[in-house]
């Protein structure tokens, strides 16, 4: 297996190795009926394959999508007697048994229309007899998260981090983007181990590859390519990476059911709870991850992309979006709940311009001022034709105190249909 990690240098050591493996193969065609290849990731063909026959790559044939995971009719065959006592442990119905397991387990799809469930996680599930996240904590690819680790901050917008860095003001609302985007299905046919840790779409296609990210959508272009759109598989990656991803980047500690507490003052529609509960995270943020010369804290994409970072993990009926563009300018932050849109516009107070009763009455102002340029861009106007017009939409204007790192002032207008 390849080591990647930190340094990529023993991990190309060993690909030639095994170049040198394959390329012995080749003069044995005579005695090999069949071969397959497998592994947790791709790596372009050329450098790895050149000393064998050029092998077919089945990664996403249709015809093969579900080959190395469970379809639910061979669990229902495989265990069923499993199944009886899983049900009548939790409490439930067999339809909601099933809706359990889809939710934590299911939707990994390389290909075709079905889409399968992580046999390792089944497995698991039977054996302990409860839910909990088992793949992701015990598998091979438990380094994946270290590739978060910001890189270097060196100043204003110059965030590096490899994950992240997909056409993003600030770098920590990229993933959350990148998700949003279709992808013609040849970029992911190659992989360059001299790239990773230095191009973002190369380590976003190593979460695919490695099953932390999978195929959602896709579309068929008029000459017939096809378009992917990429997301989480299941519960049980949102889950694992939504801790992980936070304590590689910020050294924060963010557990899912922090994330849930959040998602439910989305649903009472209290922007001034919500903001209240991610206090406490944007206090505990190391200032030494950003130097103490950087300027990063005083700008507020950064508060909105870290915003965004943690909320890319909520379930997938809520989107969310930061500076998302419209006619008239580009407002910070837009999350649509099954109920309700969001318009979140933010302002920052920079270190040292005021102190006291002054500052907190500063804080107030900014925030006003955010609230009040929701109407004066007209933003609310723009996305109640590109969204459900059923949905009411609440206004926030929030102010952030980059002297504390913290929320310093909440303002907010809720419109009702």
């Amino acid at each position: 297996m390849l080591a990647i990690g930190d340094d990529n240098r023993k991990a190309i050591e060993n690909r030639e190795v095994l170049h040198g493996f394959f390329a012995t193969l080749k003069g044995l065609d005579a005695y090999i009926h069949f071969q397959m290849v497998t592994g947790v990731s791709k790596f372009a063909r050329t450098s790895l394959f050149s000393g064998a026959n050029q092998l077919r790559d089945i990664s996403l044939s249709p015809g093969f999508s579900s080959l190395l995971g469970y379809t639910k009719a061979e669990i229902q065959a495989a265990f069923a007697p499993h199944l009886e006592v899983l049900a009548k442990n939790e409490g439930v119905t067999q339809d909601k048994l099933w809706q359990m397991i889809t939710e934590w387990y299911n939707g990994y799809s390389w290909g075709g229309n079905e889409r399968v469930y992580n046999p390792y996680s089944i497995g698991m599930l039977f054996e302990e007899m409860r839910f909990k996240s088992y793949w992701p904590s015990y598998s091979s690819s438990s380094w994946l998260p270290r590739l978060l680790k910001p890189e270097d901050i060196t100043g204003l917008f110059s965030v590096r981090i490899s994950l992240l860095w997909i056409h993003s003001k600030c770098a920590f609302a990229g993933l959350a983007n990148a998700l949003n985007q279709e992808y013609r299905e040849e970029t992911f046919e190659k992989l360059e181990l001299e790239s990773l840790g230095r191009t973002a779409f190369d380590t976003i296609s190593l979460f695919f590859q490695t099953g932390s990210l999978t195929i959602k959508e896709e579309k068929k272009e008029e000459d017939g390519s096809r378009l992917l759109r990429l997301d989480y598989p299941n519960n049980e990656v949102r889950k694992y990476l939504s801790s992980e991803a936070f304590k590689e980047i910020l050294q924060v500690k963010f557990e899912y059911s922090h994330l849930e507490t959040l998602r439910k003052a989305l649903d009472n529609n209290d922007p001034k709870a919500f903001y209240g509960l991610l206090d406490s995270y944007f206090r505990s943020v190391p200032f030494t991850i950003f130097k103490a010369q950087s300027a990063i804290t005083n700008v507020e994409c950064f508060y909105s992309a870290v915003l965004a970072f943690a909320l890319q993990f909520l379930p997938k009926v809520y989107r969310v979006q930061a500076e998302d563009p419209t006619s008239d300018g580009s407002v910070d932050l837009v999350i649509e709940t099954p109920t309700r849109l969001f318009l979140i516009e933010h302002k920052v107070l920079t270190r040292g311009l005021a102190a006291g009763p002054d500052r907190q009455r500063q804080l107030q102002h900014n925030a006003k001022q955010a609230l009040e340029q929701i109407d004066k861009m007209k933003y609310a106007a723009e996305f109640s034709i590109q969204t459900d017009k059923d949905k009411p939409i609440t206004k926030v204007g929030v102010c952030f105190d980059a002297e504390h790192r913290s929320v310093g002032s909440v303002e907010v207008v809720k419109e009702s249909l």
